[in-house]
């Protein structure tokens, strides 16, 4: 199905065992405009947004969301397309990557910053295993535990970048 959420606030909310996405789990497609994601968790992945379908975010926050298993914010497996967005200060507790986002599918960042968020073994800012493109965007001071600070991308993907800074992340292993 579709489904299309404006001007909303997503906080608190929590996924236990059986899955993942602190707030949202799509398998659909959705579009979610001016919306806010702040202290969701989930024990296994995706903090805030589990994506399997079509998902556009617009004008959109993902803050200080927790994950045990990898992407402290959001995790896409579907078609992602982020615009003006923010995913900043996201975690993952223990040796997982993708603090902010980890992408195993298509994933399309224009106008987004990534910045402060923590992984474990790499990727702290994106763990990329799929096709990511970065367009007028700023990946900056992510910190991993060992690994990348700023993007991991894995023999299984790809990354383009147009225009955007990728600068001051760091790892204790670098």
């Amino acid at each position: 199905g579709a489904a299309k959420i404006d001007h909303s606030v997503f906080s608190g909310n929590w996924a236990g065992t059986g899955g993942g996405g602190g707030a949202i789990w799509n398998t659909g497609q959705m579009v979610i405009d001016e919306s806010s994601f702040d202290g969701n968790a989930t024990v296994r992945i995706a903090g805030s947004i589990l994506n399997g379908g079509s998902l556009q975010l617009r004008a959109c926050s993902f803050l200080r969301n927790l994950a045990n298993l990898g992407g402290g914010g959001i995790v896409n497996y579907g078609e992602l397309l982020s615009q003006d967005s923010t995913i900043a200060e996201n975690e993952i507790n223990v040796v997982a990557e993708g603090g902010g986002l980890t992408n195993g599918g298509k994933a399309v960042l224009v106008n987004t910053t990534v910045y402060g968020n923590s992984g474990g073994v790499g990727g702290a800012g994106i763990s990329n295993d799929g096709s990511l493109v970065l367009i007028n965007s700023t990946i900056s001071t992510n910190h991993g535990f060992l690994g990348v600070g700023g993007i991991l991308n894995s023999s299984l993907g790809s990354v383009v970048v147009r225009n955007s800074l990728i600068l001051g992340n760091h790892s204790r292993s670098q």
